[in-house]
């Protein structure tokens, strides 16, 4: 569901929806914190979404209140720092699942902190490929559009 709702809110962002797709992030969010890196991109790629976001996250945050018992989701809220260190710290006992796996497999066993660097530097090294990615490609040469403009020796009609 969470994987729907970004990208649901990826196509938005792209549209100059922004706020069904602040709508769709904040949902996101509220229905799994693991969507925080994905808000904080669209927070930085997209100034517009910042103001919606701020606005919407609060609201859904408070969504589960009224669907679940106050005092479960007030502990689910509470344990998510834990859970999000608890897995940052986790054994890989899926080796082929991540990089870390692989690297694991490859016998280069890294500390926490060594592991903690090289995500950040994947991370970043993700949003500058978004960023260039963005600023290369005009906002209607995408997909199928973009295809047929590179084989200009077919015809199209």
């Amino acid at each position: 569901m969470m994987a729907g709702l970004l990208m649901l809110a990826a196509v938005d962002l792209e549209r100059s929806k922004p706020w069904r797709a602040s709508f769709f992030m904040a949902l996101a969010l509220a229905l799994k914190p693991t969507a925080l890196p994905f808000l904080m991109l669209a927070v930085v790629g997209y100034p517009a979404s910042r103001f919606k976001m701020t606005a919407l996250v609060p609201i859904l945050f408070s969504l589960p209140f009224l669907l679940r018992d106050p005092s479960y989701i007030l502990e689910q809220y509470l344990e998510v720092p834990r859970m999000l260190q608890e897995t940052s710290s986790w054994e890989y006992r899926f080796i082929w699942a991540s990089f870390m796996g692989l690297l694991q497999t490859l016998g280069v066993n890294l500390d926490q902190l060594e592991r903690l660097i090289t995500r950040g530097l994947f991370a970043a090294a993700a949003f500058v490929a978004y960023i260039t990615g963005k600023r290369d490609f005009p906002k209607r040469q995408t997909g199928a559009y973009t295809y047929m403009q590179l084989q200009p020796d077919m015809s199209y009609s």
